[in-house]
């Protein structure tokens, strides 16, 4: 499928709709972001995190902090380590002392566009 849509954008737009972030990361050169039939954002990749970027943390919890941790914050994304589960957070500050930033993602910046209230208007952790 990816090969298809790359072959055909070569001499075409081709509008392509999913909730599939990492196909749109991958095969898009410019995105426009939408909910319910409004623009949000759009613009290259680049163009669209720029926004967002020191607002995305990377964290490890166990796994009796994810629930209060997604009680607080909107989390992108969470994966198992060896450490518990490691947690993206979208934040103006840091959720806590070993948060890292890390680069945002188009799954970020979704999330950014339509939480942007909640995550300017929180209180530091």
């Amino acid at each position: 499928m990816k090969n298809l849509i790359t072959k055909a954008a070569q001499d075409a737009t081709v509008i392509y709709s999913t909730h599939i972030v990492s196909d749109i990361e991958a095969l898009a050169r410019s995105i426009i972001i939408m909910k319910q039939g409004r623009i949000l954002a759009a613009g290259a990749v680049n163009q669209l995190t720029e926004p967002v970027e020191g607002l995305v943390w990377k964290m490890n919890v166990d796994y009796s902090g994810l629930a209060t941790l997604q009680d607080k914050y909107i989390c992108s994304s969470s994966n198992r380590s060896s450490d518990g589960i490691e947690v993206r957070v979208l934040s103006s500050t840091p959720p806590s002392a070993g948060a890292e930033p890390v680069y945002p993602t188009l799954e970020d910046v979704y999330l950014y566009l339509i939480h942007q209230d909640k995550i300017k208007g929180e209180s530091p952790a």
